[in-house]
């Protein structure tokens, strides 16, 4: 293993899960005949920080194999001894922070050394620690009205694990993984009702497959980008809000935080009253969804569905408070150690994200010019 360079190991997708990291050493006898079983019993190799392992006892021994020392592991279910440092238990581990950056560290004697290495767990294997957030159903929209179809959870399933972990990243723990029969392409859904009995305004937020950091979420886009997704970025232009023809062009844990906060705004504008009012006291004349009162408020223009086309006021909402959310998360990336997300392999250039046209091409690491909106109210 060298001591510098891309070292990425992934547990395996399967339980139990496994991991094996190879970790050895050469030896130099200066022209004398090769025997370093001396030395061997005096070196120790081991991870820092340490990687959890319920069936085995990794680094438990080294061995000399000619000019080579050996880390060898001790089996849990066998008794013996395997080459390498070898990771086995039920689950992977718990927490995001167990995968990353590790060091392979070499002791003997007084002599240490070290290779820098990255772990990483499957995206989409479902091989996390149980009791994650997931259902299977039925989750549909009207791909033209973006009007719900059906929202129906009928059985529990385990999330993926890009869902698991992210979720711990990011703080998700109001979101659900869903799967099953779902409108092609969509990200994200947020069912809204009422409860029974009380007529109270619930809503839900779902987090369907698409969104996983090895899906395509673009159709039609070349590969390098198909798994993108694409945020359009809205100013503030003579007090009007206006579409700059520009995206910001995200992946792996940005994906996820964008199509999270976007849903977020979906809930919290229908838990407030202010998305689909079920009264009279807020009149939605322009029939968008949205309380005419809200949308003067907040600078979107309440006589027409669409200020800005082809953009239904929902969403222009919605994509304007998530580009502003992204921007403060743009840092996750450093948590992100999902196969095909951000750290994975190589990186995308620019990293960890690109402004780009509709097509993912004429790529810049500069936005768009001018009073770029990240909130509301806008154009006050």
């Amino acid at each position: 293993m060298p001591a510098i360079g891309e070292n990425e190991f992934v547990w395996s997708g399967g339980s139990p899960a496994t991991l094996v990291i190879p970790a050895r050493a050469l030896g130099y006898t200066w022209g004398w005949e090769p025997d370093l079983s001396w030395i061997a019993e005096e070196t120790v190799f081991r991870v820092e920080p340490e990687i959890p392992s319920d069936d085995t006892k990794p680094g438990e021994r080294t061995v000399a194999r000619g000019r080579e020392l050996v880390a060898q592991s001790l089996e849990g279910q066998t008794g013996g001894y395997v080459d390498d440092l070898l990771y086995r238990s039920k689950h992977l581990p718990p927490h995001n922070s167990d995968f990353g950056k590790k060091r392979v560290v070499f002791e003997v004697e007084d002599k240490v050394d070290y290779a820098e290495i990255e772990v990483f767990y499957p995206a989409e294997a479902s091989n996390h620690p149980p009791g994650g957030r997931g259902c299977s159903g039925r989750f549909l929209i009207d791909i033209n009205t973006f009007r719900l179809i059906a929202c129906e959870c009928n059985a529990h399933v385990e999330p993926e694990n890009w869902f698991y972990y992210y979720s711990q990243v990011y703080g998700a723990s109001d979101v659900w993984y869903a799967k099953g029969e779902t409108t092609p392409y969509m990200l994200g859904l947020t069912c809204m009702g009422t409860r029974p009995g009380t007529g109270e305004r619930v809503a839900q937020i779902y987090i369907l497959p698409s969104t996983s950091p090895c899906r395509v979420a673009l159709p039609g886009l070349e590969e390098a980008h198909s798994t993108h997704l694409l945020i359009p970025i809205f100013r503030c232009q003579n007090r009007t809000i206006e579409f700059t023809r520009r995206f910001l062009c995200v992946a792996g844990i940005h994906k996820f935080i964008a199509v999270v906060e976007h849903e977020r705004v979906h809930k919290k504008m229908y838990d407030e009253g202010n998305l689909y009012p079920s009264d009279d006291s807020c009149p939605d004349r322009d029939n968008d969804g949205l309380c005419d009162r809200w949308e003067d408020e907040n600078g979107i223009d309440s006589t027409t569905p669409q200020t800005v086309p082809p953009f239904p006021d929902s969403e222009l909402v919605a994509y304007i408070i998530s580009y502003g959310k992204v921007l403060d998360a743009k840092e996750k990336w450093k948590e992100d150690w999902a196969t095909c997300g951000l750290q994975f392999g190589i990186p995308p250039s620019p990293f960890p994200w690109a402004y780009t046209d509709i097509n993912a091409g004429n790529r810049s690491i500069s936005p768009p010019q001018g009073n770029i909106l990240k909130a509301l109210p806008a154009c006050r």
